[in-house]
């Protein structure tokens, strides 16, 4: 399987890779690389060089290609575009233990769960 990532990214440059990218223990640091490496690849401000559109899939994912590319169509005018779900949680950064996770921006499962009295960093 990586030998076909390979190949793929040899023949068409469209895979970034993130060294020493990990979920061990702490998988918020490799989405963080990840938004700082693509952010790094869009074009700057009055430039039309650079990526126009950049995602991100894990290994568990399952992409629609169809429903992404008649949406992209459609979004094509709009800058800096979330397209997808962002779950939020709160944490305990001594230890790296989440709490309250939910897929709801708001942090009613932070409450809920009563983080903040377990020593929990809000979502952000």
């Amino acid at each position: 399987a990586l030998a076909a990532l390979e190949a793929e990214e040899a023949e068409h440059g469209d895979i970034l890779w993130l060294p020493n990218a990990t979920d061990a223990g702490v998988p918020t640091i490799k989405g963080y690389h990840w938004w700082r490496a693509a952010a790094a690849l869009l074009p700057r401000e009055g430039s039309a060089s650079g990526l126009r559109i950049a995602a991100k899939v894990d290994d568990d994912s399952f992409v629609h290609l169809g429903n992404l590319v008649r949406d992209m169509r459609q979004l094509h005018c709009v800058s800096h575009l979330h397209y997808g779900s962002i779950g939020f949680t709160g944490y305990d950064p001594s230890i790296w233990r989440l709490c309250g996770w939910s897929w709801q921006p708001r942090g009613n499962n932070y409450r809920k769960e009563r983080c903040a009295r377990k020593g929990a960093h809000p979502p952000f």
